[in-house]
């Protein structure tokens, strides 16, 4: 892709981080959500808007830069965790920071369908942001580059893609929208603390602790 191509790119993501954004609020809004969940949303917010100004500012300078993408992939990331869980809060009043503190003692199939495909999409989604930012967005800092000798450190960018596609894969699988299994369950199952942990549940469990590794 050509310099101008990547600079479009970059313009079409930044819009779509804040598109996140207006959309997590308007449905908050119209489906009378206040208080606590929304000051809470707009906190989440203000950290994820900082990624479009930089995004914006910096690639027209260094369109190549694979550290600026990176950190363009954790924002988009990050705006698509506020969206899901903004549907989900808005339909259900449910968020996935109940799900994670196993408080959801209903199923993927109690809930709107939407509600439950906006947890589902915010429980696998963060996993981006959580690998990326600590791995490759400071690694290849500050010319986009592997640290010399770059042989050896490409595993790492390899590795980081594999555990993320690992990690997302089994979370979605596990918190299919459709499941009739308690979130709480669902959850112990993810973190591999399940009496009968699933395949899903050894493949999440085994990213995260790649991940952390990683990091």
């Amino acid at each position: 892709m050509t310099d101008r191509g990547l600079i479009l790119l970059s313009r079409v993501v930044a819009a779509v981080i804040v598109g996140c954004g207006v959309l997590s609020v308007v449905v908050l809004a119209a489906n009378g959500v206040e208080g606590k969940s929304m000051a809470s949303t707009f906190q989440e917010l203000s950290g994820t808007l900082i990624v479009p100004a930089v995004v914006l500012i910096a690639i027209p300078r260094v369109p190549r830069n694979a550290s600026v993408w990176a950190f363009a992939a954790v924002g988009l990331s990050l705006g698509v965790v506020v969206l899901g869980d903004s549907v989900a809060l808005g339909l259900s009043g449910i968020s996935s920071t109940e799900v994670n503190q196993f408080l959801v003692v209903e199923s993927p199939a109690d809930l709107p369908l939407a509600a439950a495909v906006g947890l589902t999409v915010s429980l696998s989604a963060w996993i981006v942001s959580f690998v990326l930012l600590p791995t490759m967005v400071l690694l290849l800092f500050p010319d986009g580059r592997f640290p010399a000798p770059r042989r050896r450190w490409r595993w790492v960018g390899y590795l980081t893609a594999g555990t993320i596609v690992a990690g997302m894969s089994a979370t979605v699988w596990t918190y299919w929208p459709t499941r009739t299994t308690s979130y709480v369950d669902l959850a112990m199952d993810n973190l591999g603390q399940a009496s009968s942990t699933s395949f899903a549940g050894i493949v999440a469990g085994t990213a995260s602790l790649v991940a952390i590794l990683l990091i």
